[in-house]
Parts: C-alpha cells; sequence; structure tokens
C-alpha cells in the first residue's frame, strides 16, 4: 500500500517546500495533471483527505445481526469480502457501504482499485457462545471513547483486533473492570474465558489479576478462580492475552461475573509515569 501512502502528500509536500506563496486552490487544480501522469505511470494513489477505507463491525441486538460499516475514500474502490478464513479475490462476492452477517463466522474485507489490491486485508472474527446477546452490567461505567456496543461490548461476540481504537475494544481508564452477564436463565457453564490487550506505549496493560463468580440470585456469588499472567509491563509488543478457566465440572449458573483488577499507575520508566493504566477487554466468553 505505499503508493495510497505516499501520493498525493508527495505532491503536498513538495509544494509547500518549494512554493511557500502557493495558494491551495492553485495548487488543486495543477495536481490533476499529476494524477493524469501518476496513472500513466501505474501509480496507485490514494484519497487527499481521506482514509482509503475506514471500516468498523457493530453487534445489533434486536436484530441479533452483525453489520460490517464501511467508508470508501474513492468512489471506484470495490470491496470484496469472505465469511472464512481464505483471502478474498476479485471473484468473491462483493459490497458497498455495509454488510449484514446473520451468524458468527471470521470476515476477510480486501478492497481493490483498478484491478489491484489497494491494502491489507481487513480481518475481524466473530466467534459464537452462550452469552451472544444478553446484556452485560458494570460496576464502574467504561469510558466514552472506548464503549464497543455499551451493554452488550463484552457479549456481542466480536474479537479484538491489534488496533485499540476500531471500535472492537471496551476500555476502563484507571478502572477495575466488573462486569455481570445475565444468562437470563439457570445454564450449565463448562469455559469462561475474558481477553486483554497489551499496548504498554499507549497505557493499555494487563490487568493485574482476573477472578471469575458465579451466581443464581445476581446477589450471592461463588467465586470459581482467580487467573494470573506472567506477561511483563516492560513487554512492548501489542498482544491479546486471554484468560481461561477450564471449568473441571460443569455448573449450573444464571449470572456470570468477571473482576479485572487495574495495573495502577504507570511505573517510573514509562513515558507516562505516575499516569493511570488503561484496562481494554473484546469479550466474555461463556460456554
Amino acid at each position: 500500500n505505499a503508493d495510497y501512502m505516499l501520493y498525493p502528500r508527495l505532491q503536498a509536500f513538495a509544494e509547500r517546500l518549494w512554493n511557500v506563496k502557493t495558494s491551495y486552490d492553485d495548487f488543486q487544480q495543477r495536481l490533476q495533471y499529476h494524477y493524469s501522469l501518476l496513472g500513466k505511470k501505474g501509480i496507485q494513489y490514494g484519497a487527499e483527505d481521506k482514509n482509503l477505507l475506514t471500516a468498523q463491525v457493530k453487534y445489533l441486538p434486536l436484530e441479533k445481526t452483525w453489520r460490517l460499516y464501511a467508508q470508501r475514500g474513492m468512489d471506484d474502490i470495490q470491496l470484496h469480502y469472505n465469511l472464512d478464513k481464505q483471502l478474498p479475490n476479485q471473484q468473491s462476492p462483493s459490497f458497498t457501504d455495509s454488510l449484514t452477517i446473520t451468524r458468527p463466522s471470521p470476515i476477510r474485507v480486501v478492497p481493490f482499485r483498478k484491478g489491484k489490491q489497494a491494502l491489507a486485508p481487513l480481518t475481524y472474527e466473530i466467534i459464537n457462545h452462550k452469552g451472544i446477546g444478553e446484556r452485560v452490567y458494570f460496576k464502574h461505567l467504561y469510558h466514552e471513547n472506548y464503549i464497543k456496543v455499551g451493554q452488550y461490548g463484552l457479549a456481542d461476540g466480536i474479537r479484538g483486533t491489534m488496533n485499540y481504537g476500531d471500535g472492537t475494544w471496551i476500555g476502563w481508564w484507571g478502572k477495575d473492570l466488573d462486569a455481570v452477564i445475565d444468562l437470563v436463565s439457570p445454564t450449565s457453564i463448562q469455559y469462561l474465558q475474558l481477553n486483554c490487550l497489551q499496548q504498554t506505549q499507549s497505557w493499555i496493560l494487563l490487568p493485574k489479576k482476573v477472578e471469575f463468580f458465579i451466581s443464581d440470585d445476581g446477589e450471592n456469588w461463588k467465586q470459581l478462580t482467580t487467573q494470573m499472567h506472567k506477561v511483563t509491563d516492560e513487554d512492548l509488543k501489542p498482544q491479546v492475552h486471554e484468560f481461561i478457566y477450564r471449568i473441571p465440572v460443569a455448573v449450573q449458573a444464571r449470572y456470570i461475573r468477571a473482576v479485572a483488577t487495574n495495573y495502577g499507575k504507570l511505573p517510573a520508566w514509562h513515558n507516562g509515569a505516575g499516569g493511570d493504566a488503561w484496562i481494554f477487554a473484546d469479550e466474555l466468553i461463556v460456554r
């Protein structure tokens, strides 16, 4: 995707360096010649003022489906997709602005322009579990900038990507994650999983520990386990850690509770030393 990242940014950069008295209107008029020249050279230039592709997948609780929304930076971009792990090509199904997904599945989207792949594939994963579509109640409200789909945010089946700002994560700043899923009726449970993100340089650190509880009435809780991890806070590699508990003998419960203890204040060596750490989680998986 180098062409899309470089052009027409290089033209604008050169203009500012070599012609400081230019007007934007004059520059845009002359830029049209450059587009023609770039096209003749086979250079796949990008959009002037937009991302080539911006996408987000959301759960629709009333319809119990998912929808992938896409904003194309150029009208002639074609979006091809597959609902499996196969890489889409130009013969794969296509959509324009939105795509409805009716069942949990992996999603791969590849934008094409002028017969060529324009960007790296966008990949999302929707998984199935017993908590999907059930409301989640939070003791501490999530941050307004990272809300996913609010009360369904930990029970929408959407796995988080490595991009913490793409709408697949729900975040707490300086607070613990304390969430309860109401499964509506007593349900047999054998497996619990909470996924959390670590991107140390973005102040996002794994919780110190994750505790799982069950209850029949939502008031009296039985603790099942405390899950720890061995990931150091100095590990700068972006990563998702899965806090998993496989229950030795299946239990019956209506309510599932997960408590993730915030890392606390950022350490002295960190560029945000003394500031509050974030917890980012994507899904509380119940099987």
